[in-house]
């Protein structure tokens, strides 16, 4: 079990929002309460902090709902081709970003969470995750970035040398321009 400190734009408002992830039983204690045990500890622990939101990544969601919680949004995934996306040109704003960039990307974010209900503000270590494990395309102009696409290259099949899918991660943008420069990238 992990707990976290998140900060939640809540229409438009910053609220403490508590996390938790990796509840786990060993196999030998399944079915005997534990998990819920597990999560009634949570509640209370950041109900005594006046904490009044909890958020996690559920892993089956009967469990969580048995117990009071609902989802807020779905997560999608979409498989598209590159040539579905809407080209405006050769994308003359975007850049690679690099560890030096680590601010610029941390403001960029900043600005979308500030825009965005129900997001959740990104930690610093998620921020150095991001520049670690994947490849930055960003969208800037006149030293501000506004708009980043994190993604890692997937081969298609191993025997296949030169055959990779483009995995997004993270699409970020603050602005038209910002969107359509990195649709053409």
């Amino acid at each position: 079990l992990e707990l976290y400190d998140f900060r939640m734009n809540l229409r438009g408002c910053q609220i403490q929002v508590g996390g938790v992830g990796f509840i786990a039983v060993d196999i030998f204690h399944k079915r005997q309460g534990v998990a819920g045990e597990m999560l009634a500890f949570c509640e209370r622990y950041f109900r005594e902090r006046q904490i009044p939101v909890l958020v996690l990544y559920p892993y089956g969601i009967r469990f969580y709902h048995k117990r009071g919680f609902c989802c807020a949004t779905r997560m999608y995934q979409y498989r598209i081709l590159p040539d579905m996306f809407p080209y405006a040109g050769p994308p003359k704003h975007v850049r690679m970003l690099g560890q030096d960039d680590r601010k610029k990307l941390t403001d960029c974010f900043a600005a979308y969470f500030a825009n965005t209900n129900g997001m959740l503000m990104k930690r610093s270590v998620d921020i150095d995750a991001l520049l670690e494990d994947t490849l930055i395309a960003a969208y800037e102009r006149d030293g501000v970035v506004e708009g980043y696409a994190a993604y890692r290259y997937e081969k298609v099949d191993p025997n296949c040398v030169h055959m990779d899918n483009m995995v997004v991660s993270e699409w970020v943008w603050n602005s038209r321009e910002a969107f359509l420069e990195l649709c053409s990238f």
